[in-house]
């Protein structure tokens, strides 16, 4: 059974053996390049290689119909124009390097890969790694965590990537957490999480959920959280980040900057904070957030145990740099903030050009 993922407590911080008489050299693994031209899914044994058999193919080193396995980092390129059927059940992928891209000729609107509601892109586990460039998921569906990419110690990057319309208890569109000894980096860059949602009683991230748990570190650039949504009912105590919910409690670093962050909501009875952004900082190496806007982010419950409606940042031990923030719009209840920002612990924050109006 794969590993649960756990969530620490807030604020609680292979051996190889060589014994050869001589040693081969073996010749470096090249791995395969699938073109997909159907936008078809089958997995039939009838002369083409889809993108469901590629994906198989590559998690597995194995061959798929005309998908012809090999050994080494794969890559993926969509060469159809239109909307892929991806919808027959999800792929786990464990060790392995996957690229998947469409033509930069084209938006990533061009290639949108449509989950049905139905399953993950992929689930990522075991030091694997995912790079994707130029394409659309859309109407993801997982478990716990990680509606349309769940990255369980395992790198992570987008690029010119749009997540939508999908869905879980945790991290709507993505997950992304480490644990101690798995030392990965989650890299995206131009990148649109827009309506997706959390589900869970205590949940975290609408949009994306990153959790550096004793290891990894953090980069997003230029990009949106729009319109993504937490939703529960009762019960629970966290929820948290609609758009946006990141913690830290590696040494890696923290880049954010040159995001846009407009119109979440944590519709949640209690305990909801930051409808645009949650974060929760406690690492030894330096964290960065600069030229953001945060806008029209709602707390849709008047609760006296909800927080900030539009940013809710705690810093409990990097080297901190917080620059260019505009808050605006941000709508709390029964008086709550556009913003809070705390920097406890052996912190040394610098704060500046920060401007909140109309809340």
């Amino acid at each position: 059974m794969l590993p649960r993922l756990l969530r620490p407590r807030r604020r609680a911080p292979a051996a190889w053996i060589v014994a050869a008489l001589a040693v081969a050299v073996a010749p470096a693994a090249r791995g395969a390049t699938y073109t997909i031209t159907t936008l078809a899914e089958d997995t039939d044994a009838n002369g083409n290689c889809t993108l469901r058999e590629a994906l198989i193919a590559a998690a597995n080193d194995g061959t798929q119909d005309l998908c012809v396995g090999d050994v080494g980092a794969d890559t993926i390129v969509l060469a159809a124009v239109g909307t892929y059927s991806l919808q027959a059940g999800e792929i786990i992928d464990g060790f392995r390097a996957i690229t998947v891209r469409g033509d930069p000729a084209h938006p990533a609107s061009s290639y949108v890969v449509d989950l049905g509601g139905a399953q993950r892109f992929l689930w990522l586990d075991f030091d694997a790694a995912l790079t994707l460039e130029n394409l659309t998921l859309a109407n993801g569906l997982g478990t716990t965590h990680g509606g349309a990419i769940l990255a369980n110690n395992s790198d992570l990057t987008l690029r010119d990537v749009t997540i939508t319309g999908s869905h879980a208890e945790n991290g709507g569109g993505v997950t992304f957490v480490t644990f101690a000894g798995h030392d990965h980096h989650l890299d995206v860059e131009s990148a649109r999480f827009e309506a997706n949602g959390a589900t869970g009683d205590q949940a975290y991230g609408g949009g994306l959920e990153v959790g550096l748990q004793g290891a990894g570190s953090a980069r997003i650039v230029r990009a949106s959280f729009l319109d993504n949504r937490i939703d529960a009912a009762s019960g629970g105590f966290s929820r948290k980040g609609g758009g946006l919910s990141l913690e830290s409690f590696s040494g890696g670093t923290i880049e954010l900057r040159h995001l846009d962050v407009e119109g979440n909501v944590i519709d949640a009875p209690s305990f909801a904070q930051g409808a645009g952004i949650e974060l929760f900082v406690s690492s030894t190496a330096a964290f960065l957030l600069e030229d953001v806007l945060i806008a029209g982010n709602e707390i849709a419950v008047a609760d006296g145990t909800n927080g900030p409606s539009g940013l809710d940042l705690d810093l409990e031990g990097p080297p901190a740099t917080v620059r260019r923030l505009r808050l605006t719009g941000n709508l709390g209840t029964a008086g709550r903030d556009q913003a809070v920002i705390q920097a406890g612990g052996a912190t040394s924050a610098t704060i500046s050009d920060l401007l909140v109006v109309d809340g």
